[in-house]
């Protein structure tokens, strides 16, 4: 069950033991589900911040756009995808051991070494900035991502998305998605 709500209270009981209350926004789901699963069985319980999820189809568009720039310019789409993760994208900067660099390569859509590895304690590290996939952005960062692509086809002569289909997008998010913020 996943659902969201807001944190209402929190209970020690005499045993020690902590009952966190929380209001919930789908409660006709919610019951259905505890009704179903019984008090006794172990759960994994995640809280964590709310944060709206981008639409498919403003990935759809994304992906438009991506595809149109590449033809253009004679290159895969996916090299098109990971240059705007780099110019637009979420990242994260950080150091690691160089033989770990592989894998953070694998954790990460896309890394890059920056500068010259240099020795730690007597072990060789790199300086690394590892980017997000676009799976993983909220409305706000994808929205970047996306501005960001179109203005690259505005600089290319290539007729971008009209801003209304961009604003229609958004706002069919926003109607699908009421309780998001």
């Amino acid at each position: 069950m996943k659902v969201t709500g807001y944190y209402s209270g929190a209970n020690l009981t005499l045993d020690g033991d902590l009952i966190l209350s929380m209001r919930i926004n789908e409660k006709a789901d919610a019951v259905d589900q505890i009704n179903q699963m019984g008090q006794e069985k172990l759960m994994d319980i995640e809280i964590k911040p709310h944060r709206k999820k981008r639409s498919l189809d403003a990935n759809a568009m994304l992906w438009a756009c991506v595809g149109d720039i590449a033809r253009v310019l004679g290159v895969p789409r996916e090299k098109v995808y990971l240059k705007a993760l780099r110019d637009y994208g979420q990242y994260e900067a950080m150091s690691c051991r160089a033989d770990a660099f592989e894998m953070f390569k694998r954790q990460y859509k896309d890394c890059e070494q920056v500068g010259t590895p240099y020795l730690l304690n007597g072990e060789p590290w790199v300086d690394v900035i590892c980017y997000f996939g676009s799976h993983t952005y909220d409305t706000k960062q994808f929205s970047a991502l996306l501005e960001g692509v179109i203005d690259d086809m505005r600089e290319l002569g290539l007729q971008p998305p009209p801003p209304k289909s961009v604003q229609k997008g958004l706002e069919l998010w926003e109607r699908t998605h009421p309780n998001q913020s």
